[in-house]
């Protein structure tokens, strides 16, 4: 990975003149309720001179409104939005070359229903998924894994702020090689193997930088990714999931890190059976606000 680019520690939104939106419309493309085989290369569209979204390899698709809880459009920066209906869910799970789970062997993908980017621009692209907290998520950048910052609304008590957000981390040049960062969110998030199966669905995005000229591949291992868009920006910016007009907007998601991933994980894991110290090693409240050290690890309660 590219160290040029590294997502920046920052809890707002950074202003961009290059943010850019893709939406999905599987329906315009051909697809039904019901799988279709898609070939090998098919393009989903594009974003002008930027990245171009297409299948990386022959799979069957059917459409899918990404609604989740009510939950149907993200909003990015100052207002771009992708909406959820028009997104599209394979039926292949992908399968690394020896037949395992990219997400667990961080082996790239060489089958089954992925999403593919090439990009033309230095960026970050987050991608817009109906996502689930009981499986695996990753992102490839030429055949290896790198960091990405995950993001998904819940409604399950686990989670008290409505939000999974965690940072898959990377070593120092962005790359994930440790694959505990890349099981269920739940697992990442709250750590706590009696927690490992609350199995929520939620609408998210997976955020990561990208550059120019390099092939990325976003998937679910064990799964089939369910997505709807993306959005191209030039600096790291801050996401709302937003709901029906009759719904409170979600609090704002807070996707940050550094160090292409590394140094911000497990945000909004509060739990009372969590020993959780300040910063100056002192026994706090699960629920203390700030950066905080829960098992182990640094933390950040909004």
């Amino acid at each position: 990975m590219k160290k040029s680019l590294l997502f920046a520690a920052a809890l707002v939104c950074a202003a961009s003149m290059n943010a850019q939106v893709f939406q999905m419309d599987s329906e315009a493309l051909g697809f039904s309720g019901t799988a279709s085989d898609c070939e090998e290369g098919f393009v989903w569209g594009e974003i002008p001179g930027t990245a171009v979204f297409s299948n990386a390899f022959a799979s069957q698709h059917k459409t899918l409104d990404c609604k989740q809880d009510n939950y149907n459009q993200v909003v990015f920066g100052a207002g771009d939005v992708v909406v959820t209906k028009g997104g599209a869910q394979g039926s292949d799970n992908p399968k690394d070359i020896d037949g395992g789970n990219p997400g667990l062997t961080l082996k790239e993908p060489v089958q089954g229903a992925v999403v593919a980017i090439e990009a033309a621009q230095d960026g970050y692209m987050y991608v817009v998924a109906k996502l689930s907290s009981n499986k695996n998520y990753y992102v490839f950048e030429e055949g290896s894994a790198i960091a990405f910052t995950l993001a998904m609304e819940v409604t399950n008590a686990a989670f008290p702020t409505g939000r999974i957000v965690y940072t898959a981390e990377g070593d120092e040049d962005g790359y994930v090689t440790d694959p505990k960062w890349t099981d269920w969110p739940e697992k990442v998030v709250l750590g706590d193997a009696r927690e490992a199966d609350i199995k929520v669905n939620g609408l998210g995005v997976i955020g990561f930088p990208v550059y120019e000229g390099l092939k990325y591949i976003v998937g679910a291992g064990g799964s089939k990714i369910s997505w709807c868009g993306a959005y191209f920006t030039s600096a790291p910016c801050r996401v709302a999931v937003v709901g029906t007009a009759d719904d409170a907007p979600m609090p704002e998601f807070e996707l940050i890190g550094e160090g292409g991933g590394a140094g911000i994980n497990n945000v909004a894991a509060a739990r009372r059976n969590v020993v959780t110290y300040n910063i100056l090693g002192q026994k706090v409240a699960a629920n203390a606000k700030g950066l905080v050290i829960r098992n182990g690890k640094k933390a950040i309660n909004l």
